[in-house]
């Protein structure tokens, strides 16, 4: 039997990644944080948020948006 996706679940489904994954870039766990960031400009992306009705500037001003996160370095003297 084949399955059938509704357009509304697998758009909703979409949008909870790039969400998520916006987050995650906003993240202070360093790891989490390089890992969105990376497949935020992946080139899987555009066609992500093409087909949930986003274009790349809105997902740029979502990442962008907040605070700032500074990295942490340590000083050696």
């Amino acid at each position: 039997m084949k399955a059938v996706i509704r357009e509304h679940d697998w758009r909703g489904l979409m949008s909870a990644v790039i969400v998520q994954a916006v987050e995650d870039a906003k993240s202070k766990e360093t790891e989490k944080a390089l890992d969105a960031a990376l497949w935020l400009v992946s080139e899987d992306v555009p066609l992500w948020l093409e087909a949930v009705g986003l274009d790349c500037a809105d997902t740029i001003q979502l990442v962008t948006s907040g605070k700032a996160r500074k990295a942490r370095t340590s000083k050696r003297r």
